[in-house]
């Protein structure tokens, strides 16, 4: 959920590590949430639901404590430190999690090694803004995403990359 502190509207979720989404659970993010990481992924085994709304303040954004532009200045540096590839790890969808429940949408994903990593999984990226990555959007193995309506650019290796037996 979106969290008021200290008089502002809307903090930034702030992940230094891995966090994992479990057999037994999904995540759903309100639209609007904020997630910067330090070098951290997300990995959903089961289901996570990141649909936000086409508003640029209802957009869902995964990208590097570094970066100032979305949440302002989270490490409080001013411009003494900037964003960059490979800040964060990625969003990983496992094999394990239940591809109707994986949905990505109106999302803007920044800074990551591979932006989402599909891992003999199918999840649903529609209408996201996928830039600055290493690899936008990675499909190993039997992977088979469904990706529609995306901007995907400025990715210095692929926009998606498909590697394996993927079937994309």
């Amino acid at each position: 959920k979106i969290r008021p502190v200290s008089g502002r509207n809307n903090m930034p979720y702030y992940l230094a590590g891995t966090m994992t989404i479990g057999l037994g659970a999904t995540l759903t993010m309100q639209p609007g949430v904020i997630v910067k990481m330090n070098g951290g992924l997300i990995n959903a085994q089961r289901a996570i639901q990141a649909v936000g709304r086409t508003d640029p303040a209802s957009l869902i954004v995964f990208t590097s404590y570094r970066d100032d532009y979305y949440g302002g200045d989270t490490n409080n540096d001013s411009t003494a430190t900037t964003p960059s590839v490979g800040n964060w790890s990625y969003l990983q969808v496992d094999g394990t999690a239940i591809d109707p429940q994986c949905n990505f949408r109106n999302c803007v994903i920044r800074y990551a090694s591979y932006g989402i990593r599909c891992v003999n999984s199918a999840p649903t990226i529609d209408s996201c803004i996928v830039q600055l990555n290493a690899s936008g959007i990675r499909a190993e193995g039997a992977s088979n995403p469904l990706v529609r309506g995306c901007t995907i650019y400025a990715n210095t290796n692929y926009g998606i990359e498909n590697v394996g037996a993927s079937f994309c």
